[in-house]
């Protein structure tokens, strides 16, 4: 057997488990941290209340507010509200909201709101805006974040939508109306609002009607979103516009790019029960927190994520959300003229660091303000949701890592929750965490912050986000060097789960939840500013934030972070050319450096060989006798110096290299969205899958489902990638001496192919080293010197311990010996044959002079 081969199973095997342990494996819940054991959780139903036709407001409240009246189904007055009973907390204060966690649901009715959507910043590189963020005005929540940064090479955003290969005209939000479709969003910067008409200055807008695109009528949504589909980048169209104040229809010339990634946008899931929608992200709510011990502190206006904010814009890049609740939600609890009021706003990025991610321009602002505008003092506690709808693209092939190293049997989900308090620097909630339990009954709170926690510094919160595989939104409280911001409790929650459907539950929408009590003295306000981080996973951009632990590599960082500084330098030393040769050539490296290694596993191999006649010799004498052959098999090797493990050990050295390479590329951004070769349509993500052929059409839903056993692609590097290890045993390894041998190399044939199945949807990147190391290991062994065993010595050595006197190996290395002999005694006896004959021709050349 080849040691060699036996190396690189293990090394197979051991990669192959730590995939299955990172790959959606449901494992036993663990007791709960920072909670009381003894609690006992009880579930009160909250009051339904049906809400009539909303109004969407009038031009004082802003553009945002502008549009027809619209009828919403509201959600409950309350959300359902989890209470944690105690009997030991009584060291706990007892006018926070130690005894409540509220998990809230998704929204289960269907919003056929005609509103328009307020936006600010812009897609136009040109400005000095990061981002373009949609505000929602029902509920005052920000519905979509995009990315503006463009890659100054390419001239084209750097973070492109990879889900979304057709053309970008803008997030239009178009909703169903007689005759067209009814757009309700345009976005500065995008192709929408710079499309230009022959009769009418500036590009298309909000509250327009798109009635055809080509001339092609559209009369649903929902076609408008099959032909964008199919679109190309690049591509100019004619829209047909109708706009009110009008005649006919306007004309429209559009230029189609690719869409930037939309890090927060409406949460969609195809797997969730229909009808079912979703919170948009940054809701807040008032709560009235009680004295009593266990008791429920419920919503003073559950209106406030259901109805229309007033919107306005307060300055080029600020937008103002206020809500006034009213006098009769109010008194039902003793207050009396409270507001609320949040405010987005974007920073200004400097024209030297627009382009760079070596800076802290990848956030922007809110404002939370609570104003108590009666003539008493008044105590209420405000609840602050977390993002919703994080990007979830790539979610059904990619690796992502745990970010707590204790949680084994834990995987990460496409959105994680993350936090860091005085107490605990990195706290990370994967996905299955945050859902275990739910199908079958509300998942236990899992929390950042507990209110059970009697130190103050397990209360003290620096920051909490939700956590995606490229992409990061954190929440960031703005304080001044002697100020804290201390929480009453904060819980990462699933919002909408999957029902009965655990092979989609890592793609849950998980979110968090802060509560905090404020007491305010009359005609006064609390107001709180947040910095909000959206942006990429680069660890020059979250160092600036005080993020890096959130790039989580696992157990084998300290052989991960060089190797991805090794290839970084690489790519950069080729001109930024291509990662794949950047790939190819830290490969080289490696392997060059293991030339050593490999070398002694190719001794190894070769003693293996030299010894198998006398081993099988052992066997046939002892073959009654299992213990007697074990023994003079072992003195056999000690005879020789051979250890059958070291080929065993030297693969196992090479483990750390491999896992540490396997989740660098896993992790890491660079390759996300970058070719293998510039302009080619196949494998344009190192990052994943090389997607040469999408066959979802014809095959069995089992194998190309995004969950099967292939995926929706057929992928072309992984094949690539076991033909090679196939080529390479068939090359080095030597003919089995008997049945288990034989036996046995079928097996490692076998493993060979479920391996390629199994890596089927690995990154392309990987499977670029996984080819370069195969081609390495085949030129090495073909072109570098063989190793030389001097055949005199282990003749000499086997005839002096051979247990049979001699035996079979003896006789074999004499018989080599002979032949060396013999050969080297024709070559001399041929020299001097030419000698004499080159003497006798030089003598008769001579003698005819």
């Amino acid at each position: 057997m080849n040691i060699r081969v036996i190396a690189f199973t293990l090394l197979s095997s051991a990669a192959l488990m730590m995939l299955m342990l990172s790959n959606g494996k449901t494992a036993p819940k663990p007791p709960p941290s920072n909670i009381v054991q003894d609690g006992e959780t009880k579930k009160v139903e909250a009051d339904k209340a049906a809400q009539g036709d909303a109004a969407q407001g009038d031009a004082a409240q802003g553009d945002a507010a502008q549009g027809d009246a619209a009828k919403e189904a509201a959600p409950q007055d309350g959300q359902p509200v989890e209470a944690k009973e105690n009997a030991g907390s009584d060291s706990a204060d007892s006018t926070s909201a130690e005894k409540n966690v509220i998990q809230p649901q998704a929204i289960a009715s269907k919003r056929t709101v005609a509103q328009k959507f307020v936006t600010i910043g812009s897609l136009d590189p040109s400005t000095s805006y990061r981002y373009l963020i949609t505000v929602n005005p029902i509920g005052g929540t920000i519905r979509r974040i995009e990315i503006n940064f463009k890659d100054p090479k390419k001239e084209d955003f750097k973070y492109r939508d990879l889900e979304n290969t057709g053309g970008y005209l803008g997030c239009l939000d178009c909703l169903d109306t007689p005759g067209g479709c009814l757009i309700r969003t345009v976005g500065h910067g995008t192709p929408a609002y710079q499309a230009k008409a022959a009769n009418t200055e500036g590009g298309i807008q909000s509250g327009d009607i798109l009635l055809a695109i080509n001339d092609e009528p559209l009369t649903a949504a929902i076609e408008f979103d099959r032909w964008l589909e199919k679109s190309k980048a690049g591509d100019s169209v004619e829209l047909s516009i109708k706009r009110s104040g009008t005649e006919g229809s306007l004309k429209f010339k559009v230029d189609l790019t690719r869409k930037p990634i939309e890090v927060v946008h409406p949460e969609f899931n195809e797997y969730a029960p229909k009808g079912t929608e979703y919170p948009e992200s940054f809701q807040l709510s008032l709560l009235k927190p009680s004295d009593i011990p266990n008791a429920v502190w419920p919503e003073i206006d559950g209106g406030m994520s259901s109805q229309a904010w007033s919107v306005k814009e307060t300055s080029e890049n600020e937008i103002e959300c206020r809500y006034d609740i009213a006098a009769e939600k109010l008194s039902q609890f003793n207050l009396e003229k409270l507001a609320v009021i949040k405010k987005f706003r974007l920073p200004k990025i400097a024209a030297d660091l627009l382009h760079t991610l070596d800076s802290r321009n990848f956030h922007f602002e809110m404002d939370v303000e609570v104003l108590n505008e009666s003539g008493n003092e008044q105590k209420v506690t405000y609840q602050l949701d977390g993002p919703s709808g994080l990007t979830t693209e790539t979610w059904w092939y990619t690796q992502k890592i745990h970010g707590r190293s204790t949680a084994i049997g834990y995987s990460a989900g496409a959105r994680d929750v993350i936090g860091s308090t005085n107490f605990q620097s990195f706290i990370f909630f994967g996905c299955q965490e945050i859902t275990d339990g739910s199908l079958d009954s509300p998942p236990d709170p899992k929390f950042i912050c507990s209110p059970f926690q009697t130190k103050e510094s397990g209360r003290e919160l620096k920051w909490v986000g939700v956590d995606a595989q490229y992409f990061n939104v954190t929440l960031i409280p703005r304080l001044n060097e002697a100020e804290k911001f201390n929480v009453n409790s904060l819980t990462a929650y699933p919002i909408g789960i999957v029902e009965k459907n655990k092979k989609y539950n890592r793609l849950t929408n998980c979110s968090f939840q802060l509560f905090k009590t404020l007491t305010l003295a009359p005609g006064t306000s609390a107001k709180q500013t947040f910095d909000i981080f959206a942006g990429p996973k680069d660890k020059r951009v979250l160092y600036h934030y005080g993020l890096d632990e959130t790039r989580t590599f696992g157990w084998f960082a300290w052989f991960s972070k060089p190797l991805m500084w090794l290839l970084h330098f690489f790519y950069k030393i080729t001109g930024s050319f291509s990662y794949g040769i950047a790939i190819v050539m830290l490969t080289v490296l490696v392997r060059s450096l293991m030339i050593p290694i490999s070398r002694k596993a190719a001794i190894n191999a070769q003693m293996m060989q030299l010894l198998q006649p006398q081993m099988q010799e052992i066997r046939e004498k002892y073959k009654d006798n299992p213990e007697k052959q074990g023994l003079e098999t072992r003195e056999l090797f000690r005879k020789h110096r051979y250890n059958p493990l070291s080929g065993c050990f030297l693969g196992l050295m090479q483990l750390p290299i491999f896992l540490g390479l396997f989740r660098g590329l896993s992790v890491d951004i660079g390759l996300r969205d970058q070719p293998l070769i510039h302009g080619m349509q196949w494998c344009n993500n190192l990052s994943g899958p090389d997607q040469f052929l999408n066959w979802s059409s014809w095959m069995p839903s089992f194998l190309s489902d995004k969950v099967g056993f292939f995926g929706p692609y057929l992928n072309i590097l992984p094949l690539v990638t076991v033909v090679l290890f196939l080529v390479q045993q068939k090359m080095f390894m030597p003919p089995p001496t008997d049945d288990q041998q034989r036996m046995m190399q079928k097996m490692l044939t076998f493993m060979m192919v479920i391996m390629g199945v199994m890596f089927f949807k690995v990154a392309a990147g990987l499977c670029i080293y996984f080819i370069t190391s195969s081609i390495w290991g085949i030129l090495e062994r073909k072109l570098l010197p063989k190793p030389n065993i001097d055949p005199d010595k282990f003749a000499l050595a086997s005839a002096s311990t051979s247990p049979s006197g001699g035996g079979f190996l003896s006789k074999a290395m004499s018989m080599v010996k002979d032949k060396t002999e013999s050969a080297k005694n024709n070559i001399n006896e041929m020299a001097e044959r030419k000698q004499k004959n080159a003497d006798r021709k030089k003598r008769l050349k001579h003698r005819d002079r």
